[in-house]
């Protein structure tokens, strides 16, 4: 229940990490500089145990954020982006009135802590729009 991924509904609007991010201290990923990406809950399948949590988190990119409004674009695939529950870096929940068009139940920063092994307190930019490089995401 410690496990962020544990809170996540379908419809909440999460943040995760691509590039290269932290595993049990050890660093994983494609080695890129890391990027917090904005994405839509879609589908969970997930797994806990005593200390560990693995399994699929498929989701749709955010397109736009104004405020506490988001929007995918009419042409974004749904459930185009997946990744694993230990790139999670932050939830929000939302309400959606469409499949397109969202409402944040709570603010969402636009810097946040990145899971890095090399230096802490870093804050990166959150962003919109699909990771189209190589690995999860």
């Amino acid at each position: 229940m410690a496990h962020l991924s544990y809170r996540l509904e379908e419809g909440d609007v999460c943040v995760y990490q691509v590039g290269t991010w932290q595993v049990d201290w050890s660093e994983v990923g494609s080695g890129a500089p890391p990027r917090l990406l904005l994405v839509r809950v879609d589908c969970l399948q997930l797994n806990w145990t005593h200390d560990h949590e693995h399994g699929l988190i498929t989701a749709t990119a955010i397109n736009e954020v104004d405020g506490r409004l988001v929007r995918v674009d009419e042409d974004e695939p749904y459930g185009a982006v997946a990744f694993a529950p230990e790139q999670l870096v932050a939830r929000v929940p939302a309400t959606w009135a469409d499949d397109f068009a969202g409402t944040l139940l709570a603010p969402l920063p636009s810097r946040l802590p990145a899971s890095l092994a090399v230096e802490d307190e870093v804050l990166l930019p959150v962003q919109t729009g699909r990771f189209e490089g190589p690995g999860l995401g």
